[in-house]
């Protein structure tokens, strides 16, 4: 075959949509995944496609994709499961963030990850069933495998944590420090980390606002990563005795003297 120079290999004309779309398609028909996945030659094979009227039907209606699939099954599939892990790490990291800020809703999923299956159980916590309908595919994810899910969502957990040495030590166990003293701040914070980033519920708290204008890093730390910032903190305690006094202030106001 002549090849004109630049020519763009087959492979290389494997698309995003495409992709995507057969990766749609996968996740609604795991049988069909699980051999494909094994032998993504089947695709060539009509006999075996037409023991699958769904696959069948499906790839008469998408004719580009079934042409990609066709002249490279092995990578068609490749690049499908690649799509699958990142899609499954944005799931894990979208919900992460969800039970960042929902710390009840976490500590029960953890030790029973089955009760996403418990509609009356999640009718019961109306902030977790809006989420789980704001985002389908995520909820499939976690209906069909909920312990693994979750085992998952704990690592990323972990690994998050890992980047708390990025974190100033020092400021970390400042605002520790300043949560401790300021018993109602801490709880509502700690149920929504964002709340030291609202203006509104700043001015309402004006302790808390004259620490940060005294303390912009840790305001900085905030405005970046509330969530893990404040988690961070949470676990710091008294571990670093000296440290706080070198790059943070304490503001003195009436009424806040520290314990």
């Amino acid at each position: 075959m002549h090849q004109e120079q630049g020519y763009e290999r087959t492979e290389d004309r494997i698309t995003r949509p495409a992709v995507a779309t057969m990766d749609q398609f996968l996740d609604s028909h795991p049988e069909i995944a699980e051999q494909l996945q094994k032998n993504p030659k089947l695709i060539d094979n009509d006999k075996w496609v037409a023991s699958h009227p769904q696959l069948q039907q499906f790839m008469a209606q998408h004719p580009e994709l079934r042409q990609q699939f066709d002249e490279h099954p092995e990578a068609f599939m490749r690049h499908e499961q690649g799509f699958e892990r990142a899609e499954d790490r944005t799931n894990i990291a979208v919900m992460d963030r969800f039970l960042d800020n929902h710390p009840e809703i976490a500590e029960q999923l953890k030790k029973d990850p089955k009760l996403i299956d418990d509609k009356k159980w999640v009718a019961s916590h109306p902030p977790l069933q809006q989420f789980m309908a704001d985002h389908p595919e995520l909820r499939q994810q976690f209906d069909q495998h909920p312990y693994a899910f979750m085992r998952q969502e704990n690592r990323y957990d972990g690994s998050e944590g890992r980047h708390d040495g990025d974190m100033d030590r020092g400021q970390l166990s400042s605002f520790h420090n300043f949560m401790e003293g300021h018993s109602n701040i801490a709880a509502e914070i700690s149920k929504n980390p964002t709340l030291a980033t609202n203006d509104e519920y700043l001015q309402n708290h004006t302790e808390l606002q004259a620490y940060l204008q005294a303390n912009p890093e840790i305001k900085q730390q905030l405005n970046q990563n509330p969530q893990s910032f404040v988690k961070s903190a949470q676990g710091t305690g008294m571990t670093t005795p000296g440290a706080a006094p070198k790059t943070t202030t304490t503001p003195k106001l009436p009424g806040s003297d520290p314990k």
